[in-house]
């Protein structure tokens, strides 16, 4: 690509030198046709890397080495209330040099399932009281119609506090619980995905409908492979996930609607 005055540059806010991603979005502006570049920053710390953001008038800024950094919150001028439920900021975007926070992971989590099927109605399992978990819950709190849900979580408080602020979370369970859950989906949105796996045998998946795992590189095992094998109709992986991110984050930053054939070759090819 040809980088002019007109290109939209996105910049990956990093402290080291990780490319994750890099090529995946530069091959989709270019399949897309889109004037935009996307490119690596790195800095140990968040600040200098904001006002170059904003004092440079970039689109935006995936915050991939900050993402859980508190600070980021006090260094832009607005925050969604997804960047307010995660505590911090996944996107930013330069509008017009106001920055405003974004969370995608809870979007993108909804998005993805949504791709495969509406849980609306459905009993789900929700493995993890986290970021994502948190955020995920919101975005079923917006709608009219929800599942039910029962939150397992290894500190049970933190799952307590997801029951106490969301009326259709009817339930909430320890890890060691989940093999006994009466569920019509589980949607795992831990790191944990190796130890789910032996909470939860082949068998028992075959009465899922959905199961769902955000974590990157379960495609081929972990609960996403028990389920392939169970043959759950409606599966979610962590690449799909993060191509729904993708679109999140393109949406937010550029304006731009992604073309979600496009962008799944490309996150297949490079991530």
């Amino acid at each position: 690509m040809n980088i002019t005055t007109d290109t939209r540059v996105i910049l990956r806010m990093h402290t080291e030198a990780n490319e994750r991603g890099i090529a995946m979005y530069n091959e989709y502006f270019d399949t897309a046709r889109l004037n935009a570049v996307y490119l690596l920053v790195q800095n140990p710390t968040a600040a200098p890397l904001i006002a170059g953001l904003r004092g440079l008038h970039f689109a935006g800024a995936i915050t991939a080495g900050f993402e859980h950094d508190p600070s980021l919150l006090t260094l832009v001028d607005e925050c969604t209330d997804e960047a307010r439920i995660a505590g911090s900021a996944g996107i930013i975007a330069n509008h017009n040099g106001r920055l405003v926070a974004h969370y995608q992971g809870g979007e993108a989590l909804m998005s993805a399932i949504n791709e495969q099927r509406d849980v609306a109605g459905l009993n789900v399992a929700l493995i993890g009281a986290g970021t994502m978990a948190r955020t995920f819950l919101s975005q079923l709190a917006a709608r009219d119609t929800k599942p039910n849900v029962t939150v397992y979580n290894r500190t049970l408080e933190h799952a307590e506090a997801l029951r106490a602020q969301y009326p259709f979370v009817t339930g909430v369970g320890s890890l060691q619980d989940v093999a006994s859950s009466i569920a019509d989906a589980v949607i795992n949105t831990t790191s944990l995905g190796d130890e789910i796996t032996q909470l939860i045998d082949v068998a028992s998946l075959q009465t899922f409908q959905v199961v769902a795992d955000v974590t990157l590189g379960t495609e081929q095992g972990g609960l996403v492979a028990s389920a392939r094998q169970a043959g759950v109709p409606h599966i979610v992986t962590g690449q799909d996930v993060f191509t729904h991110q993708a679109v999140v984050v393109l949406r937010r930053l550029l304006g731009h609607e992604a073309d979600l054939a496009a962008l799944r070759t490309c996150v297949q090819k490079n991530v």
